[in-house]
């Protein structure tokens, strides 16, 4: 039997970067067309599947009759991250959740970004320094 050896981050200490601003999870039809208020976003991410559209972007941008989650805001993981890496997620998500914050995660080729209620930023902040991890921007 052959074992693949993958790269773990079990105790990789990153850098979390908060962006500016609130966001929002938007939920659209399935059949609705990628709206061009979405797309005006610095950060915007959308996922299609056969049961929705979903958007999260700037908040200030979604038409208030906009089905949507408001009050997010978002945290990005510094650097470039190994497809192939085990555990970063779970790094940052397991003292999140002994925190008793809710999470909200991204994924782009290049890292790793999470959203937290803008209300418990702070906690979610204080959570991720106390396992080592350095936290940079305005909460």
């Amino acid at each position: 039997m052959m074992y693949i050896s993958m790269p773990r981050a079990g105790d990789l200490r990153v850098n979390i970067s908060i962006c500016d601003g609130l966001f929002a999870v938007c939920r659209l039809a399935p059949g609705d067309e990628l709206p061009a208020w979405s797309a005006t976003s610095e950060y915007f991410s959308v996922t299609k599947s056969p049961d929705e559209l979903s958007i999260v972007c700037s908040q200030h941008l979604v038409p208030q009759e906009i089905q949507c989650s408001r009050n997010w805001r978002l945290m990005r993981i510094d650097g470039d991250l190994d497809l192939q890496m085990i555990g970063v997620l779970s790094g940052l998500l397991a003292p999140l959740a002994r925190a008793g914050v809710s999470v909200f995660v991204l994924s782009t080729f290049d890292t790793d970004y999470f959203m937290v209620p803008a209300q418990v930023l702070g906690q979610a902040a204080e959570a991720l320094k106390d396992e080592g991890h350095r936290v940079i921007g305005e909460i």
